[in-house]
């Protein structure tokens, strides 16, 4: 056990990228609760911090049925914490994975009871961004509560599992994530929420995510381009009674069903999508209507360990006996400090050591204010060179391309293997171009919008060189960079340094390459090639960087 202010950590329920969760008793109110400890790498980042602490105290204002209610939030020993209910059950995740795809009226049951916990907090002008089973725990009644609530605006930098949350500007949880957050995560609205529990339903009665890839970077292009695929493979092994339809629907007409109220939940198009969770409930009343709790369904349920969740259960496998829980228990970091302390191991009597009288001298003033002169000076000096416009440009400048370079070696690294997606990236930039300079031929379109849109294909040209960078392919690093390039809009663009600086980096890599090719040639001992030669019978070498030879194609394969 650990002692962390009011509360007694008990035991360790469970790890996660932003932290451990722990059964915990609050001995002011003598009552058991979940408390989650934030991991360290999080609370040193203090802007971060605070945020975090501001969300919880607004959300633990929220009351509801279907979520997990926040009973606290604070920081203890530079530990900052969030006290919330502990629900005895089990995650909708753990279900799952613990007993495999729900029978649809359960799932039905469940999704329901989802939709009006995102009605609740939507209605509170808050938005989840990180729905998924993980994140949905049931207790022993079958009551359903949503958790994590105002915590995935502030975790955007963890989790990294297969139910895992992305970092950096793209925040939530890759299998799970609307199109719209792959793309900018700032402009997800509670439409979001809803595409997110849609691909959640489609795990509750298919038992799996709808996109199975090898990378989160590869998930996410899924979510942008790849349809939803059917459910009816996987309904097809279920038993009759799970899959059949009320009023003696073949399966068939079932999966057809399920597949048009899943396309219409996580509609690529936030706009085709149910645009609240209210019209969401209202749609899902006859499916409840048609789909009652029946007897499989109710067996399937009652399998479910929720007595294990139970707190005298855990207590007792962990040997705590219920008297303790209210034991006045030392923090990890007071009990450190006073291990160290040398006030707790002096000796009864300090030795007194008498020293001969000297002459005192006058503190030296000058020497501090001329030692603080020469600080206040350096720190002057960094602001007004980090701040100065010139300077500030710069570093925007090199963030932007860095951005850039990030994002494509994601996008180039989940193309690598799919030549599909590779060719959809080779298309990329010379789309672009192509689309300003058709914009520059209309004569309706302003000068300024066509600078805008060349601007911008030098970005996207940019963005896939970095990803043919990344995999060594120099020819299409070039291709995707010349034309923009070349274009008037370009010429006042931001990363343009950056984008001539990566093609003559790419031409140079080329023009070396084909000289140690010619250099090869040259020093073959066998015969003149007649056919197809050159003067002297030398064979001819032409490099066509846009051509794929045998060798490229062979390896894309």
């Amino acid at each position: 056990m650990i002692g962390l202010g009011r509360y007694n950590l008990l035991l360790k329920l469970g790890q996660g990228g932003m932290g451990a969760v722990y059964l915990a008793r609050q001995k002011t109110l003598r009552r058991f609760c979940a408390v989650k400890v934030i991991s360290p790498q999080f609370a040193q980042d203090r802007d971060s911090a605070e945020r975090f602490l501001r969300e919880a105290r607004a959300t633990a204002a929220l009351a509801h049925p279907n979520l997990v209610a926040v009973f606290d939030c604070d920081q203890f020993d530079g530990q900052y914490f969030i006290a919330m209910e502990y629900v005895e059950g089990m995650s909708l995740g753990e279900i799952l994975k613990n007993y495999g795809p729900l029978p649809v009226p359960l799932a039905l049951f469940w999704l329901n009871q989802a939709a009006v916990g995102l009605e609740y907090i939507h209605g509170e002008k808050i938005i989840h961004r990180d729905i998924k089973p993980d994140n949905m725990i049931v207790n022993g009644a079958g009551v359903l509560k949503i958790m994590d609530l105002g915590l995935a605006k502030a975790k955007d930098h963890f989790e990294t599992d297969h139910g895992m949350t992305m970092t950096g500007t793209v925040m939530g949880s890759p299998h799970y994530m609307s199109p719209e957050q792959v793309n900018d995560s700032k402009t997800a609205d509670h439409r979001s929420d809803l595409y997110s529990l849609g691909i959640s339903f489609y795990q509750m009665v298919t038992g799996r995510v709808p996109f199975q890839k090898t990378s989160a970077a590869a998930v996410c292009v899924a979510h942008l381009h790849e349809p939803i695929p059917s459910v009816g493979p996987v309904l097809s092994g279920l038993s009759r009674a799970e899959s059949r339809g009320v009023e003696g629907l073949p399966d068939a007409e079932l999966t057809q069903a399920l597949d048009a109220l899943i396309l219409k939940m996580a509609a690529k198009d936030k706009a085709e999508r149910f645009q609240s969770a209210s019209e969401w409930v209202a749609a899902l009343a006859p499916w409840i209507a048609h789909y009652p709790m029946d007897e499989p369904a109710q067996e399937f349920f009652g399998k479910i360990e929720f007595a294990q969740r139970k707190v005298a259960a855990l207590l007792e496998k962990e040997g705590i006996h219920p008297a303790e829980v209210d034991a006045e228990i030392p923090s990890p970091v007071a009990k450190a400090m006073e291990d160290r302390s040398p006030v707790a191991k002096a000796p009864a009597q300090w030795p007194v050591a008498v020293a001969a009288d000297k002459p005192t001298r006058k503190p030296m003033v000058w020497a501090w204010a001329v030692g603080l002169l020469v600080v206040l000076l350096g720190l002057a000096g960094w602001y007004f060179g980090v701040h100065h416009p010139a300077e500030k440009a710069r570093l925007e400048k090199v963030a932007e391309v860095e951005k850039l370079k990030q994002k494509g070696e994601r996008v180039g690294a989940a193309a690598s293997g799919d030549r599909e997606e590779k060719s959809r990236l080779v298309a990329t930039a010379p789309k672009a171009a192509d689309e300003a300079e058709q914009l520059r031929t209309e004569k309706e379109k302003s000068k300024q919008t066509q600078l805008e849109a060349e601007k911008k294909a030098l970005t996207l040209a940019l963005e896939a060189a970095f990803g043919f960078k990344k995999d060594g392919d120099w020819a299409h690093v070039v291709a995707s960079l010349e034309k923009p390039l070349k274009a008037p809009g370009a010429a006042d663009h931001p990363n343009r340094e950056a984008a001539e600086a990566l093609l003559s980096q790419a031409q140079a890599e080329i023009k070396k390459r084909d000289e140690a090719a010619s250099a090869t040639v040259g020093q073959r001992s066998s015969p003149p090639i007649a056919q197809d030669g050159g003067q002297d019978g030398r064979p001819t070498c032409e490099y066509n960087p846009m051509k794929p030879t045998s060798e490229s194609l062979s390896s894309d394969e």
